[in-house]
């Protein structure tokens, strides 16, 4: 039996946290799983770090400027055509107010 190929997308995850409250956004409707609430982040570009990614990706989606501090945890979701790597990041606040620049709310 052969094994399917499956497409690794690897992605940077931004977890921000405002004293009891992380940021979450919520993804905008014509996207895949859209108007699903999720931790802010994206696709990796060939040659960026994870880290690199995160900084790029929440300042395209909410418009502020954070920090990775480190890594907190990754994991791999398996969907029929693809993996989905996702790599989550502790980052601090660095400044700018979140608005909804590249998702819904």
């Amino acid at each position: 039996m052969t094994e399917k190929r499956r497409t690794v997308i690897p992605c940077g995850v931004a977890l921000v946290r405002r004293g009891r409250k992380f940021l979450v956004a919520q993804r905008n409707r014509e996207d895949t799983f859209g108007s699903y609430w999720e931790f802010p982040g994206g696709k990796k570009d060939p040659g960026e770090t994870f880290e690199e990614c995160v900084v790029r990706e929440i300042k395209e989606e909410t418009g502020i400027d954070v920090r990775v501090e480190k890594k907190f945890m990754e994991l791999k979701k398996t969907y029929p055509e693809r993996v989905i790597w996702l790599n989550f990041y502790l980052c601090a606040h660095l400044g700018g107010e979140p608005r909804p620049i590249d998702c819904q709310t």
